[in-house]
Order: C-alpha cells, then sequence, then structure tokens
C-alpha cells in the first residue's frame, strides 16, 4: 500500500507544478510540462491499479474475492489518456 500512497503522492506533486507553472507563464508555455503530467498520471494509474489488484488477491478469499475485485473495477474506472500523442509531444518538445 506504501507503493501507491508513494505514487498518488507523486502524481499530485507533477500535477500541482505543471499547473503552477501554467499559471505563471500561460498554459501554452506549460503545455510541455502539463503533458508530461498527464503522461505520468496515467503510467502510474496502471501501476496504482495492478498494485492493488496483487493485495487484493492476497487478502480476499472465494466471495469476497468477487466483491473486492468488482469495487475495484468501479473505484478504478477512468478516461484513459492517449499516451502515444503525449509521449509524440514531448519527444517533439524534447527534441525542440
Amino acid at each position: 500500500m506504501a507503493d501507491c500512497v508513494i505514487q498518488v503522492y507523486a502524481i499530485e506533486s507533477c500535477i500541482v507544478r505543471a499547473k503552477k507553472l501554467a499559471a505563471a507563464k500561460g498554459e501554452a508555455a506549460a503545455r510541455p510540462s502539463l503533458d508530461m503530467a498527464r503522461y505520468y498520471a496515467e503510467r502510474a494509474i496502471g501501476r496504482i491499479e495492478s498494485t492493488v489488484r496483487r493485495i487484493v488477491t492476497h487478502v480476499a478469499e472465494a466471495d469476497n474475492l468477487s466483491l473486492q475485485m468488482a469495487v475495484l473495477r468501479r473505484v478504478c474506472t477512468h478516461r484513459p489518456a492517449d499516451t502515444i500523442r503525449l509521449g509524440r509531444d514531448i519527444a517533439r518538445h524534447v527534441i525542440a
């Protein structure tokens, strides 16, 4: 669970820093930072979900496992980001 908490903290930190940069320099100037934060968040959410699945399957049994996995599916629903586009945009920025 500590790994999950660390990932959530890192996601929040990335997003807050990117938003502060956007507020200070404008959305266009902060676009690469915002894209990097979103890319990181999308990848981290996948790691968090995977970790929680492993934990749930370890601690829950039989019917309770099915119930817990259903709850996990409901909690982990989110609109996924286009990480291919984000990765290409980030790469273009780094190359430039």
